[in-house]
C-alpha cells in the first residue's frame, strides 16, 4: 500500500547549487591566474594564414563551381528553385570566403 510520503526537507547543498550567484568568493585565485596568462599576440601569422586560405578558396571557387550552370537572376520573381539551385553553392563559398578575410582584418580571433 503506497502511503503519501512527508514532504522533504530543503537540502542546502541543493539549494546553493540552484541559486544564480554573480560571484563567488575564491580569495583573489581567479584575479592571480587571469594576471599570470601570456599576453595576446599581435596574430600577423593568423592573419597570414587566414587570408592565404581565402585566396586558395577563391582559386578553387574560380576552378570547380559551375559557372557555366548559373542562369542569369530575374528577381521578377518568375525563376523556379531549381533554376536557382546552382546558385547555392556559389553563395556558400562567397559567405565563406568573406567571413574568413573579414576575420582576419578584425581584431577579434571569433566573431561569435
Amino acid at each position: 500500500m503506497n502511503t503519501p510520503e512527508q514532504p522533504e526537507e530543503k537540502d542546502p547543498l541543493e539549494t546553493l547549487l540552484r541559486e544564480r550567484v554573480e560571484y563567488i568568493e575564491d580569495a583573489g585565485f581567479t584575479e592571480r591566474v587571469v594576471q599570470s596568462l601570456p599576453n595576446r599576440r599581435g596574430g600577423l601569422a593568423r592573419r597570414i594564414v587566414l587570408l592565404a586560405a581565402a585566396a586558395i578558396g577563391v582559386a578553387m571557387a574560380i576552378w570547380w563551381l559551375p559557372w557555366d550552370q548559373l542562369a542569369p537572376v530575374d528577381l521578377s520573381g518568375s525563376q523556379t528553385a531549381a533554376q536557382l539551385d546552382p546558385w547555392l553553392p556559389v553563395c556558400a563559398v562567397l559567405c565563406s570566403l568573406g567571413w574568413a578575410v573579414i576575420s582576419a582584418l578584425t581584431d577579434e580571433p571569433d566573431l561569435f
